[in-house]
């Protein structure tokens, strides 16, 4: 089941469980694909081979991606 949740929402769990939160948000995928859209509705996506968590407050995720040159 996915669900969404907000910022505000992840801004007020107590600090344990924000850290285990965003620490675990990348822990079952291998590789990701993350989306985005502009102000003008203009869709970007990207695979990104690792997520992992670099801080709580505010929770912070990284994004790693790997690039193949010729």
């Amino acid at each position: 089941m996915q669900k969404n949740i907000s910022y505000d929402e992840i801004i007020v769990i107590e600090k344990q469980k924000r850290v285990n939160f965003a620490y675990n948000l990348g822990a079952f995928k291998s590789v990701s694909l993350i989306g985005k859209a502009d102000n003008l509705s203009i869709e970007n996506v990207a695979i990104f081979s690792s997520i992992f968590h670099i801080g709580d407050n505010p929770p912070l995720i990284a994004l790693l991606f790997g690039l193949s040159h010729p």
